[in-house]
């Protein structure tokens, strides 16, 4: 420990020992998971999205579902930079949810291995659901309106491609069991993955320009179908639309 006083007279101290820090993205983090407990969600998460899954320990859907909230809040690039983050705090995050204990990073990997189309339906549903309960309403002058005083509502449909790169499996070893990729079902060969290695996902999201309200996300392996998501997202925009002109 050292300590220096400079002709300001503040003092400068160093020591040695590690203090963890905090996260910037933990506030919003723990207010994101109260909203999901004060309005209701959870309840709703309980009753209506159902996951067989095997060896999940103690930890319920809940837990899994507002891990993922997290991670994606914090903004990091990958599952392992986000607990990386974590760590220091994550006992104090998962309390503040009403929960005993964190997810693991393998548990979190198991549980999302055995998440089927059903489940992620269900959720997609749950969300679209929460979206029409608490919507900021279209009504409320909110759009483009032109010199004639026609309103118009401006939506933004959005599509990416990920390329995957995946390394060599080695098949000569007789006595491991077969190996496994982990992007086996979301990725596949496309025409964006033109490298050695690679595969694509496509991703194809659906946003309320105005209010930023995020409508929908699907995703799809290789290069998807275009036209079946274009349809599911002008689907969810009349429901929200007619849920607009009701309030």
């Amino acid at each position: 420990m050292g300590r220096r006083r400079g002709k300001t007279g503040v003092a400068v101290e160093a020591g040695t020992e590690s203090v963890q820090r905090i996260p910037a993205w933990f506030g919003e983090a723990v207010l994101y998971g109260k909203y999901w407990l004060e309005s209701g969600l959870v309840g709703y998460l309980e009753e209506e999205v159902r996951v067989v899954r095997g060896r999940m320990g103690r930890y319920e859907v809940m837990d899994f579902v507002l891990l993922l909230n997290a991670y994606a809040i914090s903004g990091e690039r990958t599952i392992a930079d986000f607990y990386r983050a974590l760590e220091s705090v994550k006992e104090v995050l998962m309390s503040q949810w009403g929960r005993e204990g964190c997810p693991s990073a393998s548990s979190l990997s198991r549980f999302l291995g055995c998440v089927g189309g059903s489940a992620v339906e269900a959720m997609r549903v749950l969300f679209e659901s929460d979206l029409h309960r608490n919507s900021v309403r279209v009504k409320q002058e909110l759009g483009l309106f032109d010199r004639v005083s026609d309103h118009s509502v401006v939506f933004d449909i959005d599509g990416t491609v990920c390329a995957v790169r995946q390394r060599l499996i080695n098949t000569d070893v007789r006595n491991d069991p077969p190996a496994v990729r982990r992007s086996e079902g979301g990725c596949a060969p496309g025409y964006r993955g033109r490298k050695r290695g690679e595969v694509i996902r496509n991703r194809t999201t659906v946003c309320n320009a105005q209010t930023g309200e995020w409508l929908g996300s699907y995703g799809s392996a290789g290069n998807g179908e275009a036209k079946l998501e274009l349809e599911r997202c002008c689907g969810v925009i009349v429901r929200y639309l007619g849920l607009a002109e009701k309030g």
